[in-house]
């Protein structure tokens, strides 16, 4: 009998409870990422994305919550000192 710890991590669910955590919804990230891209075309889906373009859609939102999020703590910082 062994331990062992799960090895198959889910990408996606990684990176949706990730967002979860910083306040920002995914359904309405990949939502607004779909709408985004209008010239293209997925023969098999229409108006889906893959997972990996799914994942990169959340992960390029992330980035953007985060960057506002220290560019605004930053200001705060600077505004206390002064």
């Amino acid at each position: 009998m062994s331990i062992k710890p799960k090895s198959d991590t889910n990408k996606m669910a990684l990176v949706r409870d990730f967002l979860k955590s910083v306040g920002l919804k995914p359904e309405e990230v990949l939502s607004k990422e779909a709408q985004s891209m209008p010239h293209r075309t997925v023969i098999e889906y229409p108006n889906q994305l893959s997972e990996q373009q799914q994942i990169d859609a959340m992960l390029r939102a992330l980035t953007q919550k985060l960057k506002q999020d220290i560019i605004a703590e930053t200001q705060e910082i600077g505004q206390k000192t002064v």
